[in-house]
């Protein structure tokens, strides 16, 4: 978590998990939970960083 939070510029895990719910209506865990598709460390097999470059 901390790894994507500083990724997207926020000030620190805490921040994001609140913007996360705010944003889907669940926590990031409960997501990835959901979403089968993740490994084990919650990342998209598919996904790159480069995709949230502005």
């Amino acid at each position: 978590m901390a790894q994507i939070s500083a990724i997207l510029h926020f000030s620190e895990p805490a921040a994001f998990t609140h913007a996360f719910r705010r944003w889907s209506g669940t926590t990031p865990s409960a997501w990835r939970q959901a979403n089968p598709s993740c490994d084990a460390e919650g990342q998209r097999e598919d996904w790159q960083p480069e995709q949230l470059a502005p």
